[in-house]
């Protein structure tokens, strides 16, 4: 019974470092060689990303037609797919859509708004990103590790 709780809190200990780091990961300040992750939060690029889907991007020195960045624009991160660079005034920009419209992006995405070019995606895991990260993922996973102590403490006793 001793082994069994010991291999048990052991495996969910390694389970809740994995988890920390991963969600730590998006708050770290990082340089251009780092991943950064994105939760897709419309349909605009189905079937390629859903909704919920994290999507994993890295920022490159530039984009090229077909590759899907992630760009900032009002604040929020969109994810389209680059359909024209441009460069006007020495000023280069991309016409972006999204791979389920019809319909070119609204506004040009200059350069200094991309954030970087999608690497790959799990579908999914954004909802549970989304949701270690809300009161009630923190109360949860608090309440894991409380157990988990607990049980320590008590297979010390046995």
């Amino acid at each position: 019974m001793k082994e069994v709780a010991h291999f048990v809190s052991n495996a969910v200990l390694i389970f809740g470092i994995l988890i920390a780091t991963f969600l730590l990961i998006p708050l770290i300040p990082v340089a251009d060689q780092w991943y950064q992750l994105a939760i897709v939060q419309s349909a605009s690029m189905k079937p390629n990303l859903v909704v919920g889907s994290l999507a994993i991007y890295k920022a490159q020195v530039t984009y090229y037609p077909g590759e899907i960045i992630v760009y900032k624009s009002d604040e929020k991160l969109i994810i389209h797919r680059v359909v024209e660079k441009k460069i006007k005034d020495k000023q280069v920009f991309y016409l972006t859509q999204g791979d389920a419209t019809q319909y070119l992006s609204s506004s040009p995405v200059f350069a200094g708004q991309v954030r970087g070019k999608l690497v790959g995606s799990v579908p999914q895991l954004g909802y549970a990103l989304v949701w270690f990260k809300s009161q009630s993922g923190i109360a949860a996973v608090i309440f894991v590790f409380l157990v988990l102590i607990i049980i320590g403490e008590l297979t010390k006793l046995l």
